[in-house]
């Protein structure tokens, strides 16, 4: 969206996806729909692929009131080991279970961990897939014999 004037409020996400992953283009519209949505009052900039630098710095510049959104991953699980169940693998049996967890007690208590002066984490996670096949289906040898 085009404005004659800047923004009345202006933040960055920053994010390692990659810039053509699911999660990156929905965040870029999900910028654009704000944008458009305020009129150009919010203007939020994505920044994928790590361009603000590595995992660790983003979360200090996060900490630090120089970023504003970071969008993470393994990172979080040093101060909310909660956080880091989904990353386990065979902890699930398929995507419902996990989410129904996360959805829950676990993600209030991740969000808890994980608050900080001038922060607020989310507590519902964002739905990015779910990636480790359960055990229970046997080995898969090629994507022809992985169910769905």
């Amino acid at each position: 969206m085009k404005t004659t004037r800047p923004a009345r409020f202006h933040y960055r996400l920053g994010a390692n996806q990659p810039a053509a992953s699911a999660t990156a283009r929905r965040l870029a519209e999900m910028a654009e729909a704000i944008l458009r949505d305020s009129d150009g009052a919010f203007r939020l900039d994505v920044y994928p692929e790590s361009r603000l630098g590595p995992d660790p710095q983003m979360f200090t510049n996060l900490r630090a009131g120089a970023l504003e959104f970071y969008l993470s991953g393994a990172l979080l699980g040093g101060l909310a080991p909660t956080s880091a169940l989904p990353l386990l693998p065979f902890v699930f049996s398929d995507s419902k279970t996990v989410f129904a967890t996360l959805d829950g007690a676990l993600a209030t208590r991740s969000a808890a961990n994980l608050r900080m002066p001038g922060s607020t984490p989310f507590a519902a996670p964002g739905r990015t897939g779910f990636t480790t096949s359960p055990p229970a289906r046997g080995r898969s040898t090629a994507p022809t014999t992985l169910p769905g």
